[in-house]
């Protein structure tokens, strides 16, 4: 029997939804397992989960991941996620994937080009995310950079395909004098036609506005896509809360 080298699992059974699988479906007889190992810091360093749809021809995967498994299973999905932290446990590496063979000499880690949440992150001298590398196709690469105001607060998002380019802004935050957030933004564009916040917005473009009241509670939440309202969100100091298309969306659902 395969020895716990510090790893932990989770069983996932009927009508559990995969999700962010090609293949994903939900049915009564599928199970997932997740071994998860960590560092001496509580780290996680690797996430292997086994997924499996239909009806199972061949047994979970052994404690340690590693070790060899049973039958092949048609229906089955395998994912792999490799991490890597600082020295201040900040991850620097997120699903990453393995090169080489764990244990031995030269195995290391690195950006997983199969994976697109896979990203190599920066931090600034006080711990601001600072930028995200991504894989871009088979060799290129895309890059996130992120922009904080002097309450290190996040203000601007930008996609770039050059590491020494700022590229497009993609999203921003504005705060009102109690650091609340009053406005956020998504795929802005200089010639777009709807201003809101200083920006002007392309016709992919979503925003959302918030209204507080004086004792700092959010009453409001309107939602605009390319400029006209898709719909509101009211706060009601009963606890109560509505989704609608009029002001505070009153004219809506309640919803629970």
């Amino acid at each position: 029997m395969a020895k716990d080298r510090g790893l932990k699992r989770l069983f996932v059974g009927n009508d559990f939804t995969h999700t962010g699988l090609a293949a994903a479906q939900t049915d009564a007889t599928h199970q997932t397992v997740t071994s998860t190992r960590y560092d001496a810091a509580g780290n996680r360093r690797r996430i292997h989960s086994d997924f499996t749809d239909g009806a199972a021809t061949s047994p979970p995967p052994p404690v340690n991941p590693e070790e060899p498994e049973g039958p092949g299973d048609p229906t089955r999905t395998v994912a792999d996620h490799w991490y890597r932290y600082d020295r201040e446990n900040r991850i620097t590496l997120a699903e990453g994937k393995l090169i080489g063979t764990a244990g031995t000499a030269g195995a290391t880690t690195d950006l997983d080009r199969d994976n697109a949440s896979s990203a190599w992150l920066e931090y600034d001298a006080i711990g601001n995310r600072r930028r995200d590398t991504r894989a871009a196709g088979s060799s290129g690469f895309v890059y996130l950079g992120y922009d904080y105001d002097a309450g290190n607060r996040l203000i601007a998002s930008y996609t770039s395909g050059s590491v020494t380019s700022r590229g497009t802004q993609t999203g921003g935050k504005v705060y009102d004098g109690a650091g609340r957030v009053v406005s956020s933004y998504g795929s802005f564009s200089d010639t777009g036609a709807t201003a809101l916040g200083g920006k002007s917005y392309s016709a992919a473009s979503q925003s959302d506005s918030y209204f507080y009241n004086l004792n700092g509670q959010l009453l409001e939440q309107r939602h605009l896509q390319n400029g006209s309202l898709q719909y509101a969100v009211g706060y009601y100091s009963n606890g109560s809360t509505t989704k609608g298309t009029g002001a505070n969306g009153s004219d809506g659902a309640s919803l629970a």
